[in-house]
């Protein structure tokens, strides 16, 4: 059947649909990614501009790709898509036909002989924005940016052909038509919130804010369609909704919970509430909160609730990859667990199958309950805060999991590795991820002065073949940085390929706030 051959998935914005070049998976285009969460190769049939959002056809054999491919040659594809512009136009419909090819770097829209032609209408306008339909019949590169802006309408966003700048590109693949197999295929994406409502775009932080969220929940229905998700929808989720991308703003879901924290020294103004609770409204999100965290995060003391919605719990439940977690309000910098570490958890989750794992700056546990849900053979887990450490255990618990068949140590890290080298305890796996700044029981602990000796203990309570997962977050390396700290401690452990961020957070060839290293006992 075609539709097991051929599938068609929404592009996130911001995402190149294939791999440009060979590499590592942080150069992973959306067919790369996909295909890694369905476990299986996917093929790339047709092309969209990086910025471009929706429908797009991955094929699951290569015999497929090149008959889809061939089908959009033939122009027996129906396209349709939908753009943004804040320009006037002299007419509500027009055609555009052109010679497109590529000059230098660059692609151009040449008179002469055509081997490309558009459709435009124009649907609506409100202000000075247009929404326009375009339904190009050929499939150049660059092809409706180049024509629309060729009849002085260029995208919104689309600085590279004149477009107005906007914090995202307003071009939309909306629908796919073909036949191919003797079997109908349609599929149509929704547009991102702001092309329904063209008042919004006036409001260029809250636009922002909504291609934020766009361009995730078109990666999570995506990922879900080729294999195992968290689409919207489909049970309760624990993801970054806005990152780096939301200015002051970072937004997470933690369940029907949504953690509102706002990066800046000074609290929101009366118009940052107004758009605090205007994007909570357009999405829906009824439970949410807002806290204050000043100095970046950096200080644990500078933080304060400044509001929450009515009916806000003090403690809920919610999963994460089908792991059960305890949330709780009015935690400090986290409500319970790090998200920018599912990836890695999830690798953890695979790989510890009777396996002894050590967790350190373990929190509330998240390594050590997706360990032992994985079969390890026993985890310790090892805080400072014997708090910390009673909610681990109800972690574990929520997990049918008995905290008694596992080891929990109110200790500083520092202080354990000491005396796990002492008594000779030693593990398939050491999970490391240390704050920035800390005190403990040896003093003060600065990640940019001690990595180097944390990595040199660490390494001596590794089991031949054993492996050290090590993150950190901290603001002042880039992943080079953090490398060259990781070769100072001379440990002797050589370099493996860590797990892959998952794209709430950093996207492909994004600077990374979170560097993993994964590191092995010869």
């Amino acid at each position: 059947m075609t539709s097991r051959r051929i599938l068609i998935v929404d592009k996130p914005g911001g995402i190149a649909t294939h791999a440009t070049e060979a590499g590592p998976a942080a150069a992973e285009g959306l067919c790369e990614h996909l295909a890694r969460a369905a476990g299986a190769p996917l093929f790339v049939c047709h092309r969209l501009d990086k910025g471009t959002t929706g429908v797009i056809a991955l094929a699951t054999e290569a015999a497929a790709a090149a008959e889809l491919s061939a089908l959009f040659k033939e122009r027996g594809v129906s396209k349709t898509y939908l753009f943004l512009t804040d320009r006037a136009a002299e007419a509500d419909a027009f055609t555009v036909a052109s010679r497109i090819e590529k000059q230098g770097s660059k692609f151009v829209s040449l008179p002469g002989e055509t081997n490309a032609l558009t459709a435009f209408r124009r649907l609506r306008t409100q202000g000075r924005f247009s929404l326009w339909e375009a339904s190009p019949e050929t499939g150049r590169p660059h092809q409706i940016r180049l024509h629309a802006a060729s009849r002085g309408l260029p995208i919104l966003g689309d600085a590279e052909h004149g477009g107005t700048d906007f914090p995202a590109l307003g071009l939309h693949a909306l629908a796919l038509r073909f036949q191919l197999g003797g079997e109908t295929r349609e599929r149509v994406a929704p547009a991102p919130p702001y092309f329904d409502d063209l008042e919004l775009l006036a409001n260029r932080r809250l636009c922002s804010w909504l291609a934020a969220v766009d361009r995730r929940e078109r990666w999570l229905r995506s990922r879900a369609m080729v294999g195992p998700g968290n689409a919207p929808g489909t049970g309760i989720e624990t993801l970054r909704w806005i990152h780096t991308e939301g200015g002051p703003l970072r937004v997470e879901r933690l369940g029907d919970v949504h953690d509102f924290q706002w990066f800046a020294d000074d609290p929101p103004r009366e118009n940052d509430w107004a758009d605090l609770r205007r994007l909570a409204e357009l999405k829906g999100w009824a439970r949410w909160r807002l806290h204050l965290r000043r100095d970046r995060g950096r200080n644990p003391n500078g933080q304060s609730t400044w509001e929450s919605a009515p009916g806000l719990p003090e403690k809920w439940v919610a999963s994460e990859n089908g792991l059960m977690f305890e949330f709780r309000a009015g935690q400090g910098l986290s409500s319970g667990l790090f998200l920018d570490q599912r990836a890695n958890r999830e690798w953890a989750r695979t790989v510890s199958r009777g396996l002894d794992v050590l967790n350190l700056f373990c929190y509330t546990g998240g390594f050590s309950v997706a360990a032992a849900a994985g079969g390890a053979a026993k985890t310790v887990s090892v805080d400072l805060s014997r708090n910390a450490l009673e909610w681990a255990k109800t972690n574990f618990t929520l997990n049918g999991l008995d905290p008694a068949a596992h080891e929990f140590r109110a200790m500083d890290a520092r202080e354990f590795l000491g005396y796990a080298a002492k008594k000779g305890l030693f593990y398939d796996l050491v999970v490391c991820d240390p704050p920035s700044f800390g005190r403990g029981g040896k003093g003060v602990f600065r990640i940019d002065k001690d990595l180097p000796a944390l990595v040199r203990a660490c390494a001596t309570v590794l089991k031949p073949r054993g492996r050290l997962l090590l993150s950190c977050n901290f603001e002042g390396w880039n992943e080079n940085d953090f490398a060259g700290e990781i070769r100072k401690a001379g440990s002797g452990l050589s370099f493996q390929v860590p797990p892959p961020p998952d794209w709430d957070f950093e996207t492909p060839r994004d600077p990374r706030v979170m560097k993993s290293a994964l590191l092995e006992r010869s």
